[in-house]
């Protein structure tokens, strides 16, 4: 008898993954056909059932297949599965900026922005938040709703650091990305935004120095504007995330920084996820100089990938670092329910919550609480990755044919947003008003930095129904664009 181990799990979920991909590539299997079924593929291939439905699972999460209902699983059309190379503008490079501490410049065009962007549009390119169809908001109507009907506390305050059973379903979900958290780490806030404000006033008083991804979520200079905070701009790689050599210079050179803002997975607007080992190596400089990180991970569960990407926070042995969230991006932003995982700085963060706003809407923590524990939640999340990633295919697609040379876009690894380099020529500013005019929204680089850089850029959301309408508005976008060149 061998004494060799039995083959790992996940090497048998690859050996069926594989031999339906090939099936795939040689035309064996056309798209639209149905591949073969769970229990034939467990036959042919002598392993568990489980086997074969894990890796029709992950390749369903990679789309290759798609599921049926009562039917089984059938091949994808290429176009949902990936683009060539030959179809998607060249990627961005990494822009780099002065290291020096700058006062907040780019506020009021935010201001400006936001109210435009809130108003009604013919297509919505800029906002970030999934259109309602790609959001559960029947289910969860229905369980506010019985949540307003038959819970009593729903009239009365749930007091920071906010409802128990939500905060537990929150310190389990951050298993996944490798956080050991307790639920009494865990404070609700009202939305990501809070979350990170009430962390930045933590951190920093008035007129001191944060650093900051360059570019960075536009939410989170606005923040800074209000705080009356400085801030060092560090530039962020389109695929790998912040600069790490960068960072080695600011804080060999200066000592006043108070914090770093960073979002390594699935950032907006890059959509880029920072590998482990620059996370491993992020937390320990940081560490090395005594700076906490605010991590922000509102799209942390909007990953490409099968498995959930690792928080900063995961590599902390310090319990320093301060992780945000939110459910705005994923199920409901109406509902306006955020997060921070505080660590050690878990009561000053609870006082500052309770001065601030004293607690976060009841009826939605407690319906969000059930939500999550009827196991829905990971199933909408799968369909939702794959919602967003072909979308981002189609979008960058579309610019590929309807932008001008020399246009560039990103390849998001993550999320929902893509961000568009334009022509150095081009004016982003202008590019926004004049789509307005067409009643098409987007979202003007500039927004993205706290001194106002990338003015010829503009992020573009994929998390909208794709339609004839959105394919016209990017070829609307891509003339606007050639008359600024002409």
């Amino acid at each position: 008898m061998s004494n060799a181990p039995e083959p790992a799990a996940h090497y048998l979920y690859q050996q069926v993954a594989d031999r339906v991909v090939a099936l795939i590539d040689n035309r064996t299997l056309k798209p639209g056909d149905r591949i073969p079924s769970v229990r034939r593929m467990s036959q042919e291939m002598s392993v568990a059932i489980t086997t074969v439905m894990e890796a029709y699972r992950r390749l369903e999460d990679r789309g290759f297949v798609e599921a049926r209902p009562q039917s089984g699983y059938y091949v994808r059309p290429p176009h949902a599965r990936r683009i060539g190379e030959g179809t998607v503008p060249p990627e961005p490079e990494l822009r780099t900026a002065s290291l020096k501490p700058s006062a907040v410049k780019a506020s009021n065009f935010i201001f400006r922005t936001q109210t435009a962007l809130a108003g009604a549009s013919a297509v919505q390119l800029g906002v970030a938040t999934p259109s309602s169809e790609f959001l559960p908001t029947r289910q969860l109507g229905r369980v506010l709703a019985r949540v307003m009907r038959e819970d009593h506390r729903t009239s009365f305050y749930e007091f920071s650091p906010g409802y128990a059973p939500l905060r537990q379903a929150i310190a389990k979900r951050l298993m996944a990305a490798g956080c050991t958290v307790s639920p009494d780490d865990v404070i609700i806030t009202t939305g990501a935004t809070e979350a990170l404000l009430l962390c930045l006033k933590l951190v920093a008083k008035p007129g001191e120095t944060v650093a900051v991804e360059s570019p960075c979520y536009f939410g989170l200079v606005h923040l800074l504007q209000c705080l009356d905070l400085r801030v060092v701009e560090v530039a962020s790689d389109p695929r790998s995330g912040v600069s790490l050599s960068l960072l080695e210079t600011l804080l060999s050179q200066d000592g006043s920084i108070k914090a770093l803002v960073v979002a390594p997975n699935s950032h907006n607007p890059l959509g880029s996820i920072m590998d482990d080992e620059k996370k491993r190596a992020v937390v320990a400089l940081l560490e090395a100089h005594d700076v906490p990180i605010i991590e922000d991970d509102t799209y942390g569960e909007l990953s490409f990938d099968e498995v959930r990407p690792r928080c900063l926070r995961a590599f902390d042995r310090s319990n320093t670092t301060l992780v945000c969230g939110s459910f705005s991006k994923t199920l409901s932003p109406g509902f306006r329910i955020g997060w921070v995982a505080a660590g050690r700085h878990t009561e000053q963060i609870r006082e500052l919550k309770l001065a601030m706003s004293l607690a976060s809407t009841t009826p939605t923590q407690i319906a969000l609480a059930r939500y999550l524990s009827s196991g829905g939640f990971d199933r909408h999340l799968r369909k939702l990755r794959r919602t967003c990633r072909d979308h981002l295919q189609l979008l960058a697609s579309a610019v590929h044919r309807h932008f001008p040379d020399r246009t560039k876009a990103t390849r998001p690894a993550g999320g929902a947003v893509l961000w568009v380099e334009l022509p150095r020529e081009a004016d982003a500013a202008q590019l926004f008003e004049a789509a307005l005019q067409h009643r098409i929204g987007v979202a003007p680089g500039p927004i993205f930095s706290p001194t106002g850089r990338y003015g010829n850029c503009v992020r573009l959301t994929a998390a909208i129904e794709w339609a004839p309408q959105v394919e016209r508005a990017i070829a609307t976008l891509g003339r606007l664009v050639a008359d600024q060149l002409r």
